[in-house]
C-alpha cells in the first residue's frame, strides 16, 4: 500500500497540505530558525543563494527517493531549503507512449488531451495544464505499473515572514532566485528555470531539447524566446543565481526585466499625501457622485447637490478628488476642479475614427475624456510640458489601439515596462469594453488609479477604485476582458516632501 505522501506531492493541495505539514514538523527533519539568517533589519531579505546546497545534494547525495515528498533545510545555512517530488514523465518517445503507455490505459483520454507529438517523434506534457491533472495524470500511470516518474525539485530561499504551520507551503518556494529543476527517472536533467522576481511566475527556462538557448518568462507568459546562453547545460545545477540571472544583461533586455531598485518609500509617501486622506474619510460608493469647484458633493450628470443621507463618489468623482489633492499639493489655496470642465467632450480627437458620429448618441468616450481633461488640468498647474502627464501609447512588446488601449491582459507587463524606463509615474486606468448591440463601439465604463511600486525583488500594482483600495487581482476578476487606456501622471517628489 502507497503511503498517503506518495500520492501527494507536497505542493499539491489534493487532500489538505496540513496532513504535510505536520508530518514535516513533527518528524526528524532541520527546523526552520524563528529568526532566519536572511532578514535584514529593515525589514527586507537579504539573497541567499542555493548553490552551495546545490554542489552538496548534486555531488553527495545518492538516494533521490529517501527526498521525494520532503522538504529539507540546507544543515549549514538554514534559509535555504529543497522540496522534492515525482511528476510524470514530460516526454516519452513516441513509440514507448503508443505501444506502451496508451495500450496500458483503458482510460486514456487524460494522457492523448494532456501530451501532444512534437516534431522529434516525442510526446510532450503540456506545459499549461493544472497541477492537480499532473497528479490525475501520476495516478494513472502508478495504477497501469509505471515507475519511472521524473525528479521535480524545488531549491528556494525560505520566506522568514511563513510561519510553520502555513497551509500553502508552496507560497514562501516563490522567492527571487528560486530553482526548479526537472530530472527524468535515469536523472538526466530535462529543465531548469531561474526565478528572477518575488511572488511572480518570472524566470529564465532552460531545456535539454533546445541546448544553448532560453526563453524568458514574465509574469507567467513568453517573453523571449531563442536567447543564447555558452555554457554546458549540465553546469545550471552548479551555476550561483547571478552568473544565470546575468544573461538577461548579456541579451541586453535587463531594462525590461530585472528589478534591481526599491521605491516601496516613495510610492507610499505619494499614497499617504493625495490617496489615503479620501479613504480615511469612508465615504459611500453613489452611481454618479463628485465634489464641484466649490466643494459641494453634486450629481455629475446634473450638477444637482446630492439627496443621499451621506453623500459619496463614484469612480470618476473620487479620480477627480485624488487629483485635487494632487494639485493642492502644488497650490494650497487650489479649491476643487470644475466638473462642468472635466465633462467637456474631446470629439475632435477621433475625427478619423468611425465611432465619432456615435458619440454625443452614447457618450461613449466620456471616462476617456474626464480622465483626459484631469491630466491637462495638472500639467497646466504644475507647468509640465515634456515631463507630463499623457497617455502611454508607445509600449515596445503590446498592441496600443488608438481608440482603445491595451488588452487587459497586457496591462501589468506595460506598467512594468514603463515603470522601469522611468519609475516617477503612477496611473490612470480607464477600462472599456465593446458595446452590445449595433453600433459595436468601446463604452468607457469605469476609471481607477494605480501606483506601482519594486520592493524586494517583486513588483507590485496597488488599485484604488471609488473611494477605497481593492488589488490588482480583484480587477483582474473584473475587468479581465476589457481594454484599458493607460494615462501616466508625474510623481512630485519636491511637493511631497515639503
Amino acid at each position: 500500500m502507497r503511503s498517503i505522501l506518495s500520492r501527494i506531492p507536497i505542493f499539491f493541495n489534493r487532500f489538505s497540505f496540513l496532513l504535510f505539514l505536520i508530518f514535516i514538523f513533527s518528524n526528524s527533519f532541520i527546523k526552520i530558525e524563528a529568526e532566519p539568517v536572511g532578514a535584514a533589519s529593515n525589514g527586507t531579505t537579504v539573497f541567499q543563494d542555493s548553490v552551495n546546497f546545490r554542489k552538496s545534494f548534486f555531488l553527495k547525495a545518492t538516494d533521490w527517493d529517501s527526498f521525494v515528498d520532503t522538504k529539507r533545510v540546507d544543515y549549514y545555512n538554514k534559509d535555504i531549503a529543497l522540496i522534492v517530488t515525482k511528476l510524470p514523465p514530460k516526454y516519452f518517445s513516441e513509440t514507448m507512449f503508443e505501444n506502451e503507455i496508451l495500450k496500458k490505459n483503458n482510460n486514456n483520454k487524460i494522457l492523448r488531451d494532456n501530451y501532444t507529438l512534437d516534431d522529434n517523434k516525442y510526446y510532450i506534457l503540456r506545459d499549461d495544464i493544472d497541477i492537480k491533472v499532473k497528479v490525475d495524470i501520476k495516478d494513472l500511470l502508478e495504477k497501469s505499473g509505471f515507475t519511472n516518474f521524473d525528479y521535480y525539485m524545488i531549491f528556494y530561499q525560505v520566506d522568514p515572514t511563513t510561519k510553520n504551520g502555513d497551509n500553502n507551503i508552496l507560497k514562501e518556494t516563490y522567492s527571487y532566485g528560486r530553482i526548479t529543476y526537472l530530472f527524468n527517472y535515469k536523472r538526466e536533467m530535462v529543465e531548469a528555470k531561474v526565478y528572477i522576481h518575488k511572488n511572480s511566475n518570472s524566470y529564465l527556462y532552460f531545456s535539454s531539447k533546445n541546448l544553448n538557448k532560453f526563453d524568458v518568462y514574465m509574469f507567467d507568459r513568453v517573453y523571449q524566446r531563442g536567447l543564447f546562453y555558452y555554457y554546458p547545460f549540465e553546469s545550471l545545477k552548479f551555476l550561483p543565481v547571478d552568473s544565470m540571472i546575468s544573461l538577461l544583461y548579456d541579451n541586453r533586455i535587463d531594462r525590461y526585466s530585472v528589478i534591481d531598485f526599491d521605491d516601496y518609500k516613495l510610492k507610499s509617501d505619494l499614497v499617504n499625501r493625495i490617496i489615503k486622506p479620501i479613504i480615511d474619510n469612508n465615504l459611500p460608493y453613489t452611481t454618479d457622485g463628485g465634489r464641484d469647484n466649490l466643494g459641494n458633493f453634486v450629481y455629475i450628470a446634473t450638477g444637482a447637490l446630492q439627496d443621499n443621507k451621506k453623500p459619496g463618489f463614484n469612480c470618476s468623482g473620487f479620480v477627480k478628488e485624488v487629483f485635487d489633492n494632487y494639485i493642492r499639493l502644488k497650490d494650497r489655496n487650489f479649491k476643487w476642479m470644475s466638473i462642468d470642465e472635466l465633462k467637456r467632450g474631446r470629439g475632435y480627437e477621433r475625427t478619423v475614427s468611425n465611432y465619432t458620429k456615435y458619440y454625443e448618441l452614447y457618450d461613449s468616450f466620456f471616462g476617456l475624456d474626464w480622465s483626459r481633461n484631469i491630466a491637462d488640468t495638472v500639467n497646466e498647474y504644475y507647468g509640465y510640458q515634456y515631463i507630463k502627464a499623457e497617455t502611454v501609447d508607445n509600449d515596445q512588446f503590446a498592441i496600443y489601439n488608438p481608440m482603445q488601449g491595451y488588452k487587459f491582459s497586457e496591462l501589468r507587463d506595460v506598467i512594468f515596462r514603463d515603470q522601469k524606463q522611468d519609475n516617477n509615474y503612477f496611473y490612470i486606468l480607464v477600462f472599456s469594453e465593446l458595446r452590445k448591440g449595433v453600433p459595436v463601439i468601446p463604452i468607457f465604463s469605469h476609471i481607477a488609479v494605480a501606483v506601482p511600486y519594486f520592493k524586494d525583488k517583486h513588483f507590485s500594482i496597488r488599485v484604488f477604485e471609488s473611494g477605497a483600495e481593492t488589488s490588482y487581482s480583484a480587477l483582474s476578476k473584473v475587468r479581465k476582458n476589457s481594454d484599458v487606456y493607460i494615462i501616466k501622471v508625474p510623481i512630485p517628489v519636491g511637493e511631497i516632501y515639503m
